[in-house]
């Protein structure tokens, strides 16, 4: 399997913990919801390399697809008409909000809020001016 990182320079990585509010889609179909996240890891122009899916009793769903690029995990509370996706891309010629605005689309939340962390696989240097 190739590195992700050999086509591209490593350093910055991209996440996005998006919380969905009042969301008209029903949120217990499984596989309704992995379209969704495969939609959006194509939107980004990521490559899926494999994906995993929880069906909760008596309701809920945790999935994730997995990305060369890292992955796309969904998590959701039907009951609330509530969902978290969180995206993480490694590949810094792409952009998490492609996948984002895929499941705001497709979800039709009434709220939403949107939690970005950056990081960087270089260590900061410490005591360099």
């Amino acid at each position: 399997m190739t590195s992700p990182f050999s086509h591209h320079q490593f350093g910055r990585i991209e996440q996005i913990i998006a919380d969905f509010y009042e969301c008209e889609t029903p949120l217990s179909n499984a596989e309704l919801l992995e379209s969704f996240a495969l939609l959006g890891a194509g939107a980004a122009g990521a490559k899926v390399v494999g994906q995993a899916q929880h069906e909760y009793v008596p309701h809920g769903v945790t999935l994730v697809v997995f990305l060369e690029e890292s992955h796309i995990l969904v998590s959701t509370w039907p009951e609330h008409h509530f969902a978290i996706v969180e995206v993480l891309l490694c590949n810094d010629t792409m952009n998490p909000e492609d996948v984002i605005n895929v499941f705001v689309q497709s979800l039709r939340p009434k709220h939403i809020t949107q939690h970005r962390v950056p990081h960087t696989a270089v260590a900061p240097m410490h005591g360099a001016p």
